[in-house]
């Protein structure tokens, strides 16, 4: 499950074309995702990134880079990119 959070007129999300992976099944192609996935308002994420099935949280204002791929919670106010997605650069000061 997904959970998109603190959406409102003033606050938005940018997503096209990222893939989003809930969970890996193994044998079993019917078996339920175990963990959710929150992706906080304000953020960015770049065009055919991948979220993988670690990452459990995008934070609040947050740039994901294009084709990166996240395999960790991202903290709010950073930029992160690359393979596997690295800590650019901080926006809590700017």
């Amino acid at each position: 499950m997904i959970i998109l959070a603190g959406f409102n007129s003033k606050r938005s999300i940018n997503i096209e074309h990222v893939t989003i992976y809930s969970h890996t099944h193994g044998v079993n192609p019917r078996s339920e995702p175990r963990d959710r996935k929150k992706i906080n308002a304000g953020v960015w994420i770049g065009s055919h990134a991948l979220i993988m099935e670690n990452c459990r949280e995008i934070g609040y204002g947050s740039v994901v880079a294009a084709a990166s791929v996240v395999t960790k919670v991202v903290p709010a106010h950073v930029i992160v990119g690359g393979n596997p997605a690295k800590l650019i650069r901080d926006l809590s000061g700017v």
